[in-house]
């Protein structure tokens, strides 16, 4: 089901800005955890980073305060 909407999450983000552009995609490792982080210049990279590491799963995590605001 994640892959499923987070696929149509994508086509129609990508075809809306027409700009995602993901650069070192190669460097994800496919069989090992790893962090990837935002420069959190806008809200928008919150969902084009689950967008550019699509079809992998996220999880998302922030400071207390963050998610009580």
């Amino acid at each position: 089901m994640y892959k499923f909407i987070s696929g149509l999450l994508k086509l129609i983000i990508v075809k809306l800005s027409n700009s995602l552009e993901v650069q070192g995609r190669e460097n994800i490792p496919q069989l090992h955890r790893y962090v990837v982080t935002c420069t959190h210049e806008s809200y928008n990279e919150v969902i084009m980073l689950g967008m550019a590491i699509h079809p992998n799963q996220i999880h998302y995590m922030a400071k207390k305060r963050v998610i009580q605001e």
